[in-house]
């Protein structure tokens, strides 16, 4: 689990970016209520009233048992951050 907050730099021209949502089929609401639920009280996310500047749609993959596993398309935010090339260490 994290224990410190991750931090991400913006090039110095980004804008904020608002992807619009994407469509939830009728038979995952139930099952997606019950998984932001679950996020929510564990603490992993909050919720939020009002506007945002920064937006990303939700991508929902379904596991073989059934249950979901929710994803953020972050593609858009990808452009706009600043990236460190860093090699991985090897044994």
């Amino acid at each position: 689990m994290l224990t410190q907050p991750c931090r991400i730099i913006l090039q110095e021209d980004a804008k904020p970016i608002k992807v619009p949502p994407r469509r939830i089929p009728m038979a995952y609401h139930d099952k997606l209520k019950q998984e932001l639920s679950y996020l929510e009280k564990s603490g992993i996310i909050e919720q939020v009233h009002g506007s945002v500047e920064w937006c990303a749609p939700i991508v929902l993959a379904s596991k073989k048992n059934g249950d979901l596993h929710l994803c953020t398309d972050l593609r858009r935010l990808n452009q706009v951050i600043i990236t460190h090339s860093r090699q991985i260490p090897t044994v």
